[in-house]
């Protein structure tokens, strides 16, 4: 195996034992504290190995000068917990039936506090992790709950909703579910204030008022641009709370849901996995949702099993085995966290391929032992999951992580994305390829689902054909399917608010103040002027839709009272209001007295008939527009 700069490694080989169960060929010193030495969870326990590690921390002392609290591990890792100790974590129906039953659950002191379809969300004390996994019954599986938010002020300025607020169109007549977590700080004034109607759902089992201040960031970019739209405020924090927090709203009718919740490793190809399953839910019951893509594109690499000196493990580049990167928590009171999510492309039945995720810690240019890893249950999962926690507090550590292929059939093209408290919004992984490095639901082919990228507000002033404006980590398509993805690009660092989780809310909010001005348009419709106004205003990168900025920044035209608009390449021959009008006869009937006639460009070559004189402007935008002969 050979590394960079020199490091050491040393392994043994050994036999696989079976087509499914692979017995580690490494065997190094490792060097662990006593709370990390039990890390070998047998491969039997239907449990990610995280919650195994979790659950060591548990029993472990922790009064040793290198250990660290089981708290302090479940705070890094981002866990919800409750003030009790209990955390969060999952349950899932491997075959989607019956979610788990309470009575199980409970014989180990968990509590369900939530069930949707397959899923179940429990809240358990993290040393009771290990007995609930073992007496799952088949199929059903114990997985870890990260909150996974994508996010490490003002900005209807830069989206120019401003004057659309001003005017009163402000997302009146629109609803709009914010579906999130964190709403200890939340402050109703400013709702109250403006005349907003509210309501708010919980889903913690510990009051609305809880769980950080995330869910309360969302909300409020919305609000900054659409105050006028009626909001429903989800305290949801497990999957399980989430599938129920989309049927609530769906049953409510709404027509926005922004979520800055995404996932990786759901599956490797598009439309899989439950953010999906959900978000379908809710444009199936005619909802648009706008969702992050993902704050991995600095964090992230996928590409084809690299194997050219034959021994077994990955290559990352250029004979380089080990993809470094840097565990900095010297900046804060907590100990850092690292997280390794691996997942690769499946055959159907038949493909035995399988990889093995491994974390290793480097000192000095030495490889000291394996500190994390994931080498698979019964049966094989398509997916790696593993983090590691420092021990200490104030440092910085080299960890390097390795892959190896255990696999009988192939050798498949697969991803790695790294996210950890320990690893900063900004940092770049050793081997990183932003391409493919957007998260679920942004693997959703569905037109209604919107996924967002991010540019920073103080950088989103230039128009089409700057280049350059993508902060680092907004996560690039295309998916693993190859489609589009994001979808459109919002203002990110609004305030101290970081991530594709602002520019979400912000393109919601931008998104109903225009849907206020013409009411009546279908999602479809909507949609279309979204990405042409983003296209002529702010189409960065490259001409045209792409996997950096998608359609380009969100923006809207300058607001005037009784706007329609005309752009024949929409196909509204119909005449209804659901869209931009195909025939100028069916603008100029519709558009009101001193009202606005905005074309899209275009030639419109059919006479107009003018039954009864009418005041209005005409303007076109972003192309020529030819009207009569």
């Amino acid at each position: 195996m050979r590394l960079p700069n020199n490091y050491l490694f040393t392994f043994v080989l050994f036999v696989a034992i079976s087509q499914f169960t692979f017995a580690q060929d490494l065997n190094l010193d490792l060097n662990f504290t006593p709370t990390e030495r039990d890390r070998s969870m047998p491969e039997e326990l239907p449990m990610d190995v995280d919650l195994y590690v979790l659950c060591q921390y548990a029993k472990a002392p922790t009064s040793q000068e290198t250990s660290i609290s089981v708290l302090d591990r479940m705070q890094s890792l981002s866990y919800f917990t409750m003030p009790d100790g209990r955390v969060l974590v999952g349950v899932r129906n491997e075959t989607k039936g019956r979610p788990i039953s309470r009575e199980i659950v409970a014989a180990v002191g968990g509590e369900v506090i939530s069930q949707w379809r397959y899923l179940a969300d429990v809240y358990i004390a993290p040393d009771k992790l290990i007995d609930l996994a073992k007496r799952l019954p088949k199929d059903y599986f114990l997985y870890a709950q990260a909150l996974s938010n994508d996010f490490e002020g003002i900005s209807d300025s830069v989206t120019n909703s401003f004057n659309y607020k001003a005017n009163g169109a402000d997302g009146k007549g629109k609803t709009v579910a914010v579906i999130d977590n964190g709403y200890a700080s939340f402050n109703l004034m400013p709702y109250d204030n403006y005349g907003t109607t509210y309501d708010t759902v919980d889903f913690t089992g510990n009051g609305f008022l809880s769980g950080g201040t995330h869910g309360q960031a969302c909300a409020g970019r919305v609000f900054d641009h659409a105050p006028g739209a009626n909001f429903l405020l989800y305290n949801a924090p497990g999957e399980s709370a989430m599938g129920n927090a989309f049927d609530d709203a769906i049953s409510k009718n709404v027509d926005v849901i922004t979520l800055s919740q995404s996932a990786q490793n759901t599956g490797w190809d598009d439309n899989t996995g439950t953010r999906c399953e959900q978000v379908h839910d809710a444009t199936d019951a005619g909802a648009i949702v706008f969702c992050s893509s993902g704050n991995r594109g600095n964090k992230h690499w996928e590409g084809n099993f690299s194997d050219p000196d034959n021994d077994d493990w990955h290559n990352w580049l250029g004979g380089v085995e080990l993809n470094m990167v840097e565990l900095d928590s010297s900046n804060s009171g907590n100990p850092g966290t690292i997280s390794v999510s691996l997942q690769w492309d499946y055959n159907g039945i038949g493909d035995l391929s399988t990889y093995e995720l491994y974390l290793v810690n480097v000192v000095n240019g030495q490889i000291q032992g394996v500190v994390q890893s994931d080498i698979g249950w019964l049966p094989l999962k398509r997916n790696r999951f593993v983090s590691y926690t420092q021990a200490n507090k104030f440092q910085k550590e080299q960890i390097g992580i390795a892959v190896r292929d255990r696999g009988i059939t192939g050798t498949p093209k697969f991803e790695i994305v790294v996210t950890g408290s320990g690893v900063g919004l900004f940092d770049v992984i050793g081997v990183n390829i932003p391409a493919g490095s957007t998260t679920s639901p942004s693997n959703s082919t569905d037109p209604n689902v919107i996924s967002v990228g991010g540019v920073e507000f103080d950088v989103y002033a230039p128009g089409s054909g700057a280049s350059g404006l993508i902060v680092n980590y907004s996560s690039q398509g295309p998916t693993n399917n190859g489609n589009l993805a994001p979808r459109i690009t919002g203002p990110t660092k609004t305030g101290n608010f970081h991530g594709t989780s602002c520019s979400t809310p912000e393109s919601a909010g931008a998104c109903l103040a225009l849907w206020s001005t013409v009411p009546n348009y279908s999602r479809a419709g909507i949609r279309y002027l979204i990405y042409e106004l983003a296209h002529i205003f702010k189409d960065w990168g490259a001409n045209g839709p792409d996997n950096v900025y998608g359609h380009g920044g969100i923006y809207l035209y300058d607001y005037a009272p009784g706007t329609v608009w005309v752009d024949n390449r929409f196909n509204n021959v119909q005449g209804l209001p659901f869209g931009p009008y195909y025939f100028v006869q069916h603008a100029r009937d519709a558009v009101p007295n001193n009202g606005r006639m905005m074309f899209i460009g275009q030639s419109y070559p059919l006479p107009i008939t003018m039954a009864m004189p009418k005041s209005f402007l005409m303007k076109t935008i972003g192309y020529h527009a030819t009207v009569g002969d």
